[in-house]
Parts: structure tokens; C-alpha cells; sequence
């Protein structure tokens, strides 16, 4: 087998298999995506929630 063979091999197989590998990744890309969305926004729900005590907090102080 020569080093033309060879190429002209991997590049079968590259065309025969990547279609699936893309679709995976794509799969597992919105599977993660779909995973970090609810979790960005509860993270980001605390932090407000955070943010709100410390004004809060900080206007009282300032009351006093």
C-alpha cells in the first residue's frame, strides 16, 4: 500500500463516517447547551437575589 492509497483510504472513511461524527457533536452540543441554559439562569437569579440583599442592606446601614 502506498502513501496515495492510504490518503485516498482515510478520505473514504472520512466521508463515510463524518456525517455521523458531526451529528453527534451537534447532538451533544444542544444537549449541553439545553443542560446550561435553566443553570445560567437560576445562577443568575441568586445573584441578583444577592446583589438585592446587599442594597438592602447598605440602605439600611445608611438609615440608621
Amino acid at each position: 500500500m502506498t502513501a496515495t492509497d492510504a490518503h485516498r483510504a482515510i478520505d473514504a472513511v472520512w466521508r463515510i463516517e463524518s456525517p455521523r461524527l458531526i451529528a453527534a457533536w451537534l447532538m451533544a452540543t444542544a444537549k449541553h447547551r439545553a443542560i446550561d441554559l435553566p443553570r445560567r439562569r437560576q445562577m443568575l437569579e441568586r445573584k441578583h437575589a444577592e446583589i438585592g440583599r446587599e442594597l438592602e442592606a447598605r440602605q439600611d446601614e445608611t438609615a440608621v
